[in-house]
């Protein structure tokens, strides 16, 4: 039987930890396991687990505070599964039976990378549960397809927690080279690999919040997945022209990110550096964006009085 491997960095937010236990422990697989990396050095949170819980996953404390990304790889060099599943600590399952159908996908096209799922946001503020920001495109694509289009025309998953990946095609994809495991950079790199199978059924909630890890982001985390993008980008086999748009294209979805979610937009110096040392036409473009959403940022602001 396939055995799946789910890995969960965490860091202060046990409630949602056990939730998200839980709701793996429903799955209708048997041959599961659980990794929780805590990147708290100072965490009590295993001594006050159950000791049903306990039994139940596999538990790394970081020695110092590393960040997701870093967790995500020391789970992933720890896990054991032909399939991996990275998981946040604060979304959790809701469907039981995805990774049996999901079996049947990878049988079925055997040049899978992964397959992804659909997921609510689930508003913590009001608890609200709607269904936005769904995939826009279903069933099988192509690996060089959905590279050319991500995020751009086709909608990249909501999070890698819906989504089951080939350990092989990670590893074919260099994840042991990467400095940070993060989503985006996750899907790109398998995506040079293999293809993508899409499905539109619901999995799971995905917990929107203040805390969230995407709405506490440094402009340092963001030049880590741009270099990260940057190495996709010198593996691509466009010719250079698409190379470069699509350069342009994915480090603007991360520069853009940073200034509609960050009031203190000045900290931005790391990501102004790394603008500034690209080509002269993805330099030009990128700072124009910059400056569009300062611009748009002081007006709102503004606005608000």
């Amino acid at each position: 039987m396939r055995k799946y491997s789910f890995i969960i960095p965490t860091f202060g937010r046990e409630e949602y930890l056990l939730c998200a236990v839980a709701s793996i422990n429903k799955i209708e697989v048997v041959n599961k396991e659980i990794i929780v990396v805590d990147d708290n050095p100072e965490s009590k949170v295993f001594e006050h687990l159950d000791p049903k819980i306990k039994n139940m996953i596999i538990y790394i404390k970081n020695d110092k505070n590393r960040g997701p990304g870093y967790s995500r790889k020391v789970g992933f060099l720890k896990s054991t599964g032909e399939y991996i599943i990275f998981m946040d600590d604060d979304d959790f399952y809701t469907a039981t039976n995805f990774l049996k159908y999901a079996q049947k996908i990878f049988q079925q096209y055997q040049n899978l990378s992964f397959i992804s799922f659909n997921a609510n946001n689930y508003y913590m503020k009001n608890h609200n549960i709607v269904q936005e920001g769904m995939l826009n495109r279903i069933g099988l694509i192509s690996g060089a397809e959905y590279l050319k289009n991500f995020q751009i025309v086709i909608n990249k998953p909501k999070s890698t927690f819906t989504s089951i990946f080939k350990k092989a095609a990670l590893i074919d994809a260099g994840i042991n080279e990467m400095e940070i495991v993060n989503d985006a950079s996750i899907f790109l790199r398998v995506l040079l690999v293999g293809d993508a199978y899409l499905s539109d059924t619901i999995i799971g909630n995905y917990r929107i919040h203040d805390s969230n890890i995407t709405k506490t982001l440094s402009a340092e985390f963001i030049v880590e997945n741009l270099v990260e993008k940057e190495k996709v980008f010198n593996l691509l086999k466009f010719n250079n022209f698409n190379r470069y748009k699509w350069l342009y294209e994915q480090s603007k979805v991360s520069v853009i990110y940073f200034y509609f979610n960050n009031e203190e937009y000045s900290k931005d110096t790391a990501i102004i550096k790394w603008i500034q040392n690209q080509e002269f036409l993805v330099r030009i473009l990128l700072l124009k964006d910059v400056y569009i959403s300062i611009l748009k940022r002081k007006i709102k602001k503004v606005i608000r009085g």
